[in-house]
């Protein structure tokens, strides 16, 4: 398996047909996100406000890390110090052990390195930036959402068992939105698996090739209790959700990110018990990954921002 990324990047069209206003912007980089009406209020568009939600989505998304992440920071931050002070104390003494005290500043330096790693990470993972495709390893994305997620599977003691498929092609997608999607395909089983006092609590996720050309294909099954009969039709509809502290935007913001970039994602119950979802990317995306010409991607936008109507009745941001 390839452990290298080439940064293909490359500008996309990200239309409108339906907003003349957009019909002559090459890129979401190009076109102000704030654009004033005639009656000088800041308007935004479809697309624009998709992008903002996606943010907000993640911002939230990292609130399920909670104190474990500042944990999994603190660690090699603590193990630094003490690796620190020892080579101190050490320096004191006129006979000091010279390859010792490179040893221990050896690996002060490698700890001090995890904590900045786990810092990038959920930098990137919030960082609020235009829709950018890049040539990227499918693997590579799942085992950075996995690394975020790793404080709150030790918290719940969930074992998390990864069968990664080691012949994947590189395929272009924006990275971000797509660790976002398998990372709210994940906190929906963690989820799913906290709700009640399960034994031995199990995810499996497998990567492997898809069953339509030039596909590749995720699948995530918990042994959770499954999806309730009143919920199933309405998985995708945002704000639907069982729990007070969630937004309910995640699966709903994952089935747009998918579109997109021209795959989908299916959530249902397993015969055998539990959830499994399943996410089906193309290799290449299509020639406008980006363009909004689906219907209900527009509606979860205007169902999102519903609070933020002006009197006049047009969307604004404020």
């Amino acid at each position: 398996m390839s452990h290298q990324e080439t940064s293909n990047t490359s500008k996309q069209s990200f239309k409108d047909p339906r907003n003349p206003v957009n019909d002559h912007a090459d890129t979401l980089r190009d076109t102000p996100a704030n654009m004033p009406d005639e009656d000088g209020l800041p308007t935004m568009s479809p697309q624009a406000m998709l992008q903002m939600l996606n943010h907000f989505q993640r911002l939230n998304l990292s609130t399920h890390l909670g104190l474990g992440l500042a944990h999994q920071i603190n660690h090699p931050l603590s193990a630094s110090v003490n690796y620190t002070q020892a080579c101190i104390k050490m320096l004191q003494d006129d006979n000091f052990n010279r390859s010792e005290i490179l040893d221990y500043m050896t690996r002060a330096n490698q700890e001090v390195h995890r904590a900045a790693e786990l810092i990038r990470r959920l930098r990137r993972f919030v960082s609020h930036s235009a829709p950018r495709l890049s040539t990227m390893n499918f693997n590579h994305a799942v085992l950075e959402s996995v690394a975020l997620l790793n404080p709150l599977l030790k918290e719940h003691r969930i074992d998390l068992q990864l069968e990664l498929c080691d012949d994947l092609p590189l395929f272009i997608g924006d990275r971000i939105q797509i660790e976002q999607v398998i990372f709210n395909v994940l906190i929906n089983a963690i989820e799913c698996l906290t709700d009640g006092d399960f034994v031995d609590p199990v995810i499996v996720l497998t990567t492997h090739l898809g069953h339509e050309p030039d596909t590749l294909a995720l699948q995530v099954k918990d042994n959770g209790p499954g999806i309730d009969a009143d919920m199933h039709d309405h998985i995708f509809e945002p704000f639907q959700t069982t729990r007070t502290h969630c937004l309910g935007i995640g699966l709903a913001m994952s089935q747009s990110i998918c579109r997109m970039h021209g795959g989908k994602i299916s959530v249902e119950n397993d015969q055998e018990g539990g959830v499994v979802a399943q996410l089906v990317l193309p290799v290449n995306p299509p020639s406008q990954p980006f363009e909004a010409t689906n219907s209900s991607d527009n509606e979860l936008v205007t169902d999102a921002t519903s609070d933020r109507v002006s009197e006049s009745g047009r969307s604004v941001f404020s």
